[in-house]
């Protein structure tokens, strides 16, 4: 008899889990169900929609990925909860499906904040492609878009917006980024928004707003009032809990196996496994984790015993044709008594946190050449730098990489 794998979720966790499986298990039911009414995509690749990017693009990969693997796909169905010990998803509208082996990898969804004269309704996300599709919908290029917040998603969404034709406006209660990098780095990141035409207040948050027709009169805490086309709420995520399983750090709580119950395992952005140190169960929800998250728990889905070594805080991504990343503590952030290294000028840096001979975090602007998964692996595992602190940084490409070797060969990885 099969073993019957069931998906709730059809994003990058789950389409790495199906295709460790269907190398393991070539006679195996694999199912995915979502309550969305699409094809399965990529979430990080939205915002290149607003760009130049096709929709019939954005699920090329995943359409190709069902019929290779053999995958049923359910969509439009909202999940309720879990029933472990029968082993059973229930969904919302009173049905269930069986399974043998299940992998929660729900995601997360945007938090809104309630707007004065405004209902939920008359606010954006940005965070599925029903969410594009509304906002492409109600605002046409040219037009002007407010962004409230100061995280990943909303200078993502500033870049392509910008670069699309959009006048765009970002409000931020602090600084843009402000827990992602370091001072220095986010005063560069803003000037390009500036130099771009990009629309920065800061220190300020929305007090009121009333919408006149399509028009949207927004009042700042400061005292402002300007008029947008759109008010697109970027203020980060929260999890998709599932009902009857327990919660850590706002996640699901995943133990090393990345299991949360017997023959349940969670990925993505909904788990919470314990970090690199074993010490803080929480989610790290970034596109590479997810699917490394989803590998090993499809792994051990069939049978296989591999450990989830925790996450290291990444992010990693381009704004401008420019790249930046942040791994690991970030200065100012840290309660570590860092030695901090740092070289480059005002359009390419880098800045390394050592905790005695550890590289504990690292921070680049406009480095190319540099592997930010090379660092991440030289965190995760706390491989000692020794005397090659100023090497790393004046050759960090070279450096990481013999590094990372020299400690797989001792630790024979």
């Amino acid at each position: 008899m099969s073993t019957q794998y069931v998906m709730i979720g059809a994003g990058p966790a789950a389409q790495s889990a199906a295709k460790v499986i269907r190398t393991a298990d070539k006679d195996g039911e694999i199912v995915f169900i979502t309550r969305e009414e699409t094809l399965p995509y990529s979430p990080v690749a939205l915002p290149y929609l607003l760009d130049d990017m096709k929709s019939d693009a954005l699920f090329a990969k995943g359409q190709q990925l069902l019929k290779d693997l053999n995958v049923s796909f359910v969509t439009g169905k909202e999940v309720a909860g879990v029933d472990a010990n029968g082993k059973q998803v229930l969904f919302s509208d009173g049905s269930s499906q069986a399974y043998d082996k299940l992998l929660v990898a729900t995601g997360a969804s945007p938090i809104r904040i309630p707007v004065e004269g405004l209902t939920e309704e008359d606010t954006f996300v940005f965070r599925t492609f029903a969410d594009y599709e509304r906002l492409a919908a109600n605002c046409c290029k040219g037009g002007d878009v407010l962004i409230y917040g100061a995280g990943l998603v909303s200078v993502e969404l500033a870049e392509k917006l910008s670069h699309s034709g959009y006048n765009v406006t970002i409000v931020v209660r602090s600084h843009l980024l402000r827990r992602y990098f370091s001072p220095e780095t986010v005063a560069t990141l803003q000037k390009m928004f500036a130099d771009k035409g990009v629309n920065i207040i800061s220190g300020t948050t929305i007090a009121s707003a009333k919408k006149n027709g399509g028009k949207y009169a927004v009042t700042l805490s400061n005292g402002e009032t300007k008029d947008f086309d759109a008010l697109v709420m970027a203020l980060g995520v929260t999890p998709n809990l599932v009902q009857g399983l327990e919660v850590a750090g706002g996640g699901i709580k995943a133990d090393q196996w990345l299991a949360a119950a017997e023959d349940v395992y969670v990925a993505g952005d909904v788990a919470a496994p314990a970090d690199y140190t074993g010490t803080t169960y929480e989610p790290c929800p970034i596109s590479p984790e997810a699917a490394k998250q989803g590998k090993i728990a499809g792994r051990n889905m069939t049978g296989e015993k591999q450990r989830y070594d925790g996450w290291v805080s990444m992010n990693y991504f381009r704004i401008f044709d420019e790249n930046l990343f942040s791994i690991g503590e970030i200065e100012g952030q840290t309660k570590l008594d860092c030695e901090i290294l740092s070289t480059g000028s005002d359009n390419k840096t880098l800045k390394l946190l050592f905790d005695k001979d550890v590289l504990v975090g690292v921070e680049g602007f406009g480095q190319k050449e540099a592997h930010p998964g090379v660092f991440a692996f030289l965190i995760r595992n706390r491989v000692s730098v020794g005397d090659n602190k100023e090497l790393l940084l004046n050759k960090p490409r070279e450096t990481a990489l013999w590094l990372m070797q020299t400690y797989r060969e001792e630790h024979k990885l």
